[in-house]
């Protein structure tokens, strides 16, 4: 299909007015006696609005009408629906822990995260509230996205208010979980309010309360260094449930269109999570207790702030786009770290620890550590998307991002206790002196503060151009400009550096660096439409990400020995660079008939001078670019509706990634890449009874998924997280205003190893703690319409 027929046909989809109610599943469109037909799907990956199945790109899309339906409110439900998409827990702590991979890439940075036109950190979970739709671009996309899409790009669209007429919707979930002995709720709604005749606002809003489901029992551990999470005699006292969440969010949206060709949206984005303890498995990830020495608390709090305020002016040769925004966010997290320093108190001194236990007798210590995270963003792009009716189009723009990230160690991190411990081993031992002379941290383990500014700029391009009526190719560019700027002080028994209660930590000396690079990346794909229903492409990209400057490691805790064993000093771990990653893919989408759809994709990657975070044994880590892979797959997606009242989806990826380096002490040739299953899949299968009862129709919905075994390397051990399917079951009543539903989620029950946590602190030895998917849920879903 030429680019000018791809025009008509996108104006007339797109002209056809946005669904509504519940009952309609965004993909599919039924007239009375007429055949079904399965609909366009229409998204702006390109920065233009285009049809899925003439993109030269492997692309999903979620409407916003299914995601509701579905029940879909967060990043879990949704990730495990789409092919090739994996995650894992592969930073600090739980509310800023997630690292998402596309196709095999894996790491910081390496998957795009946008809301709208606004790139965030894909570490938030920002809650479904009322979403046009959900696209997920497979492969790199740096050329229209930049530094973050290695892999890919997720974008969250949002709905637009019209000045149609008023409307919105409610719904109410009340549930129960398995392992919980409280009921969870969600309770969240939308309204769409004209503003007279040019403009309209929305305002959304979400609140819940998820129930804990483990338990902490305190008592007396038996053995500090060989069961650190063994109890002796029972659990002297026990608090139930100590996980729960809640998450609040509100939305407020408003469009004014002044004239016919001006738009002006603007909006408030605002979440917030409160986490009353730290959702991990202990030893094994289907053990719902955590056993301690001390009844010490973990959680946190993560709250976040979207404000964007975009202008659209339309010629009648394109549009232009000036997008700004700011994005805060602030997250404060607390761990119990007593198990690690008891660990050390326990170790013998030729061992690298204390040996403290063995002379004055076992004497456990509290340590509870913090860490606050603050992030200020700015991001501004201007860009033209033409809509000319000739035989090529084009997207250029320019892109400018700058962020403030401040992450401490703060309040500092004290063990009580520590120091009088090392009193008594020096009164013990007869060691003359001061005790400052053998001991001068007191009782401070770590604290820290490292303010880093990071920019990026660019300048981006891409342009479609027909050859004839059938081929077209697209040719795309952009040139980048990144810096990023850091200093770091450090203090405590883990930095090695002593300091008083009473002294600040701007005594301490700060270290810093800095790390500046430049360049161009490449697109090219050729397009091929065979006939008005089947639509072949091959797709060359290139790749890139931010590199970066490394804090200190310090000459303590048996960090140098930790490097001298990766072949490395510390002044081998003070940058990183960006690494070279060249993408090549073809596919074929096809309509098979007018309620029949397969899309299909084959690609292989290669991927060099890889960025790894190496976690160091000491508790500290680092990134490197270390060593190459390559990965390779298959992606499938097909929809099918049999016959009027059946809807059937199957989506699969299989990927097979990586290393093709041996890197000593890192990884070996052969290697799996972390966190890549070969094989994702989710099958749904949506029926609906018209007028089944009392002038209600009838609605059942399964969804069963699928994801692989893979592999987790966030501490020095690697593990593997075992292969795991998940059940969803959704059925009830509705008619066009009214609806109820019962809900299953999980309804196995199968708890889903998402990966070993890596600790704020750092991990006790032969206690690692488990990331894991919450326990069957079951309840009742009320919603209205109006």
């Amino acid at each position: 299909m030429s680019p000018v027929q791809k025009c008509m046909l996108i104006r007339r989809v797109g002209g056809a007015g946005r669904l509504s109610g519940w009952l309609v599943v965004a993909t599919l469109s039924t007239t009375a006696g007429a055949q079904p037909v399965l609909e366009e799907v229409i998204v702006t990956a390109t920065k233009r609005s285009e049809s899925v199945q003439s993109l030269p790109q492997s692309v999903s899309s979620i409407p916003g009408e299914e995601l509701r339906e579905r029940g879909l409110t967060e990043f879990f439900d949704y990730a495990v629906t789409i092919p090739n998409l994996s995650f894992g827990a592969a930073t600090d702590g739980i509310l800023s822990n997630r690292s998402i991979s596309l196709r095999g890439i894996e790491g910081t940075n390496t998957t795009g995260f946008y809301i709208d036109d606004t790139p965030i950190t894909e570490t938030i979970d920002p809650r479904v509230l009322d979403l046009e739709r959900i696209e997920v671009l497979r492969g790199p996309s740096g050329t229209l996205y930049g530094a973050r899409s290695l892999g890919g790009t997720i974008r969250q669209i949002t709905r637009q208010p019209t000045t149609d007429a008023m409307g919105g919707w409610m719904r109410a979930e009340l549930s129960s979980t398995r392992e919980a002995d409280a009921a969870n709720y969600l309770v969240s709604g939308s309204v769409n309010l004209p503003l007279g005749e040019r403009a309209a606002a929305i305002f959304s809003g979400l609140v819940e309360d998820r129930a804990g489901v483990f338990d902490r029992r305190v008592g007396t551990i038996s053995n500090h260094l060989t069961a650190p999470a063994m109890l002796t005699g029972g659990s002297t006292a026990v608090s139930e449930n100590v996980d729960g969440q809640g998450v609040s969010a509100v939305q407020v949206h408003v469009l004014v269109e002044p004239t016919d060709r001006i738009g002006v949206n603007a909006r408030v984005l605002r979440q917030k999570t409160e986490l009353d303890g730290f959702p991990l498995a202990d030893v094994h990830p289907e053990n719902f207790d955590q056993n301690r020495d001390f009844n010490v608390g973990e959680g946190g709090e993560d709250e976040w702030s979207l404000l964007t305020f975009n202008v659209n002016y339309t010629t009648d040769r394109g549009r232009f786009t000036s997008a700004t925004s700011w994005f805060t966010r602030e997250t404060f997290e607390y761990e119990a770290s007593g198990s690690f320093i008891n660990f050390l108190q326990a170790l013998p001194g030729a061992a690298g620890g204390f040996g403290l236990f063995d002379v004055i007798g076992v004497r456990p210590v509290t340590s509870p550590i913090f860490q606050t995270l603050n992030f200020d963003t700015f991001v501004q792009e201007l860009r033209f998307a033409s809509e000319l009716d000739g035989s090529w189009n084009y997207v250029a723009g320019v892109f400018y991002q700058d962020t403030d990230d401040d992450e401490a160690f703060q309040p500092r991190n004290y063990a009580r206790g520590l120091n009088d411990n090392f009193a008594a081993l020096k009164e013990t031992l007869g060691i003359p002196g001061p005790l400052e002379a053998i001991w001068p941290f007191g009782d401070l383990v770590f604290t820290s503060s490292r303010p880093t500014d990071v920019e990026e700029s660019g300048v981006f391009g891409e342009i479609q151009l027909a050859l004839d009526d059938r081929f077209s190719v697209v040719l795309g560019s952009r040139w980048f400009d990144t810096s990023v700027t850091f200093t770091e002080r450090q203090a405590g028994l883990a930095a090695g550096v002593p300091l008083g209660e009473n002294e600040r930590l701007s005594n301490i000396p700060p270290e810093g660096g800095s790390q500046n690079e430049d360049g161009f990346i490449f697109k090219g794909a050729l397009e091929y439409q065979a006939t008005d229903s089947l639509f072949l492409y091959a797709l060359v990209a290139e790749g890139f990400r931010l590199g970066g400057a490394n804090g200190t490691i310090p000459n303590t805790l048996g960090c140098p020995e930790d490097l001298a064993a990766l072949g490395l000093a510390e002044v081998d771990t003070s940058r990183y660079e960006s690494d070279n990653l060249v993408s090549y893919e073809a596919g074929m989408k096809a309509d098979l008939g007018p309620a029949t759809r397969l899309n299909t994709t084959v690609f292989h990657i290669d991927f060099d001078g890889i960025q790894q975070r190496i976690q160091l044994t000491c508790g500290f880590q680092f990134r490197g670019n270390f060593g190459a892979a390559r990965s390779r797959g298959v992606e499938l997606e097909f929809t099918a509706k049999p016959f009027d009242g059946l809807l059937l989806a199957l989506n699969v990826g299989y990927t097979d990634a990586q290393f093709t380096e041996t890197v000593a002490g890192i990884n070996r040739d052969g290697d799996p890449l972390q966190f890549v299953p070969e094989l994702t899949a989710s099958l749904v299968a949506d029926y609906w009874r018209p007028d089944a009862m009392f002038d209600m129709d009838f609605f059942l919905r399964v969804d069963v998924n699928h994801v692989g075994e893979s592999q987790s390397r966030v501490n020095a051990i690697p593990r593997q997280r075992d292969a795991y399917q998940q059940v969803g079951v959704r059925l009830g009543f509705a008619n066009e205003r009214y609806r109820v539903a019962f809900i299953a989620r999980n309804l196995t029950n199968e708890i889903a190893n998402l990966g070993d946590n890596r600790s704020i602190a750092a991990e006790t030895p032969g206690r690692p703690r488990w990331v894991v998917s919450r326990p069957r849920s079951i309840g009742l879903e009320l919603g209205v319409d109006f």
